[in-house]
């Protein structure tokens, strides 16, 4: 990789504030400047059994290192939370390991930046800090709790971090999508995404207990559609001229997708053509056993049509950079564990099988 003295930014790095403690908290150890009133490590709130987790390339990593990177991103992340010590204690639980493995995993992608000499300019750290952090970057830098010499060592490391990251799994995945992918990506989501069609319909039901008179009042109905084309208001007009004792009922109109119709109003409607009326479909309630037979209207039939290629090339590029950068991502990762000795059975010599090192 070529020597880099004021390497350019990745697009996209300018990332909220939360989102870069999110992501830069696991490079280096930070010291919040907490007050006693909220010391997290007074013996009357959490209480932390510090322990040496790791030592990615000679860079130790303790309990108290995870402890100041989780608490400045609990207290960005859920301000409201502050003050209650059981929600700290279960924020820290959920993470710890996973902020572990992310700091772990970032000291190797610094190990490795350092190897290939990567370079990031004292302009570009200012440059992001102001981006970061605002106009008055002392008084934000404080309200987190931090030194100016950590957060600029936190600013540095991330943008190094996320140099590498573009240049050795970014760029990588991008060189991976062919066009011959983008083709069957696409044909694949055609098949996944059918077009929907859309049905506009009403339907006139014929219910009663008796599955009798529900037949009754559904032949006289069969009778009077076999005789001359009537509307489904007509036909309910009929029938109650007829003095059927079946219970009548018109559904407004309804307007559905393919996928959301019942597979038997599916059936139904795809035999119609648009203006016509079907003759009576049975089925027997599941709710209370009763008889039902339904007749439908189809009013209209619009058929779905596929996006095109265009319409969807983005999101399905998108998609296939992102399964391709976690792919090579894993790998690269897992080589650079490999490479530095981290692997799971480092990690269960170094912690304690069972270790709990938060509690109240």
């Amino acid at each position: 990789m070529e020597k880099k003295e004021n390497s350019a930014k990745l697009p996209g790095m300018r990332k909220s504030l939360l989102i870069f403690l999110a992501s830069a908290i696991g490079l280096h150890a930070v010291t919040p400047a907490w007050d006693s009133a909220n010391d997290y490590r007074s013996p009357k709130n959490l209480q932390m059994h510090n322990w040496v987790l790791a030592q990615p390339n000679g860079k130790t990593i303790t309990v108290l290192d995870l402890a100041k990177r989780l608490e400045v991103v609990f207290r960005r992340t859920y301000p409201q939370y502050v003050q209650n010590q059981e929600a700290r204690l279960q924020y820290y639980q959920m993470t710890w390991r996973d902020m572990l493995a992310q700091s772990i995993d970032n000291e190797l992608i610094l190990a490795d930046a350092e190897q290939k000499e990567i370079k990031i300019s004292d302009g570009d750290v200012r440059k992001e800090m102001d981006q970061l952090f605002g106009s008055n970057v002392v008084e934000a830098i404080d309200s987190l709790g931090l030194t100016w010499e950590e957060a600029w060592d936190m600013t540095r490391s991330d943008l190094i971090v996320q140099q590498m990251r573009g240049y050795m799994i970014t760029r990588k995945a991008y060189a991976e999508i062919s066009p011959e992918k983008l083709q069957e990506a696409y044909n694949q989501y055609l098949k996944a995404n059918p077009p929907q069609d859309t049905w506009t319909y009403q339907v006139l039901v014929i219910r009663d207990a008796d599955p009798a008179i529900a037949e009754q009042a559904a032949l006289l109905a069969k009778q009077l559609l076999e005789q001359k084309p009537l509307s489904l208001i007509q036909l309910q007009k009929e029938l109650k001229k007829a003095s059927v004792q079946a219970l009548l009922r018109l559904t407004p109109v309804e307007e559905r997708t393919t996928l959301s119709l019942a597979t038997s109003y599916r059936e139904t409607l795809a035999a119609l053509q648009v203006g016509e009326v079907s003759l009576p479909v049975y089925e027997q309630s599941k709710a209370d056993g009763a008889s039902v037979y339904r007749i439908f209207a189809l009013q209209n039939h619009v058929l779905g049509q596929a996006p095109s290629f265009d319409q969807v090339v983005a999101t399905l590029k998108g998609q296939l950079i992102g399964a391709a950068a976690a792919s090579i991502e894993s790998d690269y990762v897992t080589k650079l564990r490999r490479q530095y000795g981290i692997t799971q059975e480092y990690l269960a010599n170094m912690i304690p099988k069972n270790f709990e090192p938060f509690s109240l």
